[in-house]
């Protein structure tokens, strides 16, 4: 593991981004002037791949900075995991039923079990027609106000549970080679060597290269490593009432 300023144009995506979030993401980093911990990559061949952190690498890109601050890890010290989705059975009923019993979504080759579906769409084969329905799927999720991303072993009896087809790095690498992207919100990487945090760079940084190694020697040197397990809270701003 070690961290690095490299140059936009060296790096790849394997996942779609989510307009809403990355308008929302850009106004940010606009607004702050900085960017938030570094992304995760990894280098394959001659370029880097993105393995979380799509939608600061997207939002940077599109301000036209010549550089991002990235966390770079070998293969041995990550892999690649699938996340599941739930919504509550009434989302379910009102938005997702009537669009799976939906002609054009057939390919998607979904399962249903109870409470549980599966969608078999073969990522390997995924020509880009069938690439747009199966992100449009995934943003008709990300919609409902119930939408919440799970890990396999978890499970809610009053929700539906949307099961996608494993992600690894293989397909990752087949995916970047055809140009093609998952849809965002699916694949998960699990670091083995610990993910650095609480690291905030001042965009001008990203276009200027004089200052990169005396940063990253700063950052390296006041690292802390925590052996407990970290629960990160990714909701909204949290509003309260006085009364």
């Amino acid at each position: 593991m070690k961290l690095g300023f490299i140059e936009i144009d060296k790096l790849m995506l394997h996942e779609c981004t989510e307009e809403i979030r990355f308008n929302n993401l850009k106004t940010k980093i606009e607004e702050e002037k900085i960017q938030k911990n570094p992304i995760i990559v990894t280098k394959v061949d001659d370029y880097y791949l993105v393995l979380d952190g799509a939608h600061r690498y997207s939002c940077i890109k599109s301000l036209n900075y010549k550089y991002i601050l990235c966390q770079i890890v070998n293969s041995e010290e990550y892999y690649i995991d699938t996340w599941n989705h739930i919504i509550s059975k009434n989302d379910y009923s009102n938005y997702i039923q009537p669009l799976l019993e939906n002609e054009e979504y057939k390919d998607l080759n979904f399962k249903k079990d109870k409470n549980t579906i599966k969608i078999n769409v073969n990522s390997e084969e995924m020509s880009y027609e069938l690439l747009n329905r199966y992100t449009k799927f995934v943003d008709f999720l990300n919609k409902c106000a119930s939408f919440k991303r799970i890990h396999n072993e978890e499970y809610c009896s009053d929700s539906v549970k949307i099961m996608y087809p494993e992600v690894n790095k293989d397909l990752i690498k087949l995916l970047v080679n055809k140009n093609t992207r998952i849809p965002a919100g699916i694949s998960k990487v699990n670091l083995k060597c610990g993910r650095i945090l609480g690291v905030s760079i001042p965009l001008f940084l990203l276009n200027e290269n004089s200052f990169h190694k005396s940063y990253i020697d700063k950052i390296m040197k006041n690292l802390r490593k925590y052996e407990e397990t970290i629960h990160l809270y990714e909701g909204m701003l949290l509003e309260y009432e006085i009364k």
